[in-house]
């Protein structure tokens, strides 16, 4: 009798854990599809009853930095740190979170969130020295902050050398930020390039594309989209990004609205190209072609998936 109880214990232990695997992919499935108020359904009870279950508060933070609602994401971020302080993941995202609310912050409370963004950011790398994103995310802060809150293109050049060996296309992007931060456009140019000889991925092809955004070199740009398009062909990142741009520069309409629709359809999509984003900018081109019907309905689908996402409810006068 007490072995039977046993038994069953056992079988009801291993039955809840098995459901709230299944339920943490399922939550992680709607993250990457952007279906973000599923997510905090399905997870804000989650870390009521279990304020340790880190996993959880990760995913939240996650999809509420997706919807640039800092205020939300942050504490979400610092849960998830709190209860799995080995976690680099955690900590890269805690530094992303932060430098989100930084950005969206005054003078004071902008440079004490910039000090906690990068001190995540270092806390990632020396967690997972070899993570590309890790490096990625601190080279971009040292080489774009000022010194003051903990950047320094001195700290960037000591990276890149660092990381050298380990990833030549990171080490040239790094140089080529650095090279901008002290107005060698020339060379930041041409560090790119390097980049894209290095390893050529719609990712780093889309670095060149921003630099040259940023300089208004709008015709430079356009012309590097070609590429990215046939380079990335599961329609992920790179293609809405490279739709975020043509938007946004009232270039070939018809082929970001083509983009954006391939990413939608796409098992390539991620929350940091949220879906909801993607319909939002589907509504500014059909907005801006004449379509007010067309483009309500992009914002609802926005809102569908996401019931906070601040630009969608602008979008719609709410």
């Amino acid at each position: 009798m007490q072995h039977q109880k046993l038994l069953l214990l056992v079988t009801l232990l291993f039955s809840t854990l098995s459901m709230r695997a299944m339920d943490v992919h399922e939550a992680r499935s709607a993250l990457m599809a952007g279906r973000v108020d599923e997510v905090a359904a399905a997870l804000e009870p989650a870390v009521k009853s279990n304020p340790k279950d880190a996993v959880s508060h990760h995913l939240l933070c996650r999809a509420y930095y997706a919807q640039e609602l800092p205020d939300r994401a942050v504490p979400h971020c610092e849960a998830a740190v709190a209860n799995d302080s080995g976690n680099a993941i955690y900590y890269l995202w805690l530094g992303r979170a932060y430098g989100l609310k930084a950005d969206k912050s005054g003078p004071f409370t902008g440079f004490s969130m910039a000090k906690r963004s990068v001190a995540s950011f270092e806390r990632a790398f020396q967690l997972a020295p070899t993570s590309l994103d890790a490096i990625n995310d601190l080279g971009e802060f040292y080489a774009r902050a000022p010194s003051i809150v903990g950047g320094g293109t001195d700290k960037a050049r000591q990276l890149a050398e660092r990381i050298q060996p380990l990833s030549a296309a990171k080490y040239h992007r790094i140089l080529s930020l650095v090279a901008e931060k002290e107005k060698d456009y020339g060379a930041a140019e041409q560090e790119l390039k390097k980049e894209i000889e290095v390893k050529h991925t719609a990712e780093n092809l889309m670095d060149l594309v921003a630099f040259y955004d940023r300089r208004k070199r709008v015709d430079d740009a356009v012309s590097v989209i070609r590429d990215v398009i046939n380079t990335d062909r599961p329609r992920s990142g790179p293609s809405f990004d490279a739709a975020t741009f043509l938007t946004e520069q009232h270039r070939d309409p018809a082929l970001a609205e083509r983009l954006l629709k391939e990413y939608l359809a796409s098992p390539a999509r991620s929350d940091q190209a949220p879906a909801f984003r993607a319909h939002v900018l589907l509504g500014k081109i059909l907005e801006d072609r004449g379509d007010k019907a067309g483009a309500t309905a992009e914002y609802q689908a926005a809102l569908a998936l996401a019931k906070d996402y601040p630009i969608a409810r602008h979008a719609l006068g709410m």
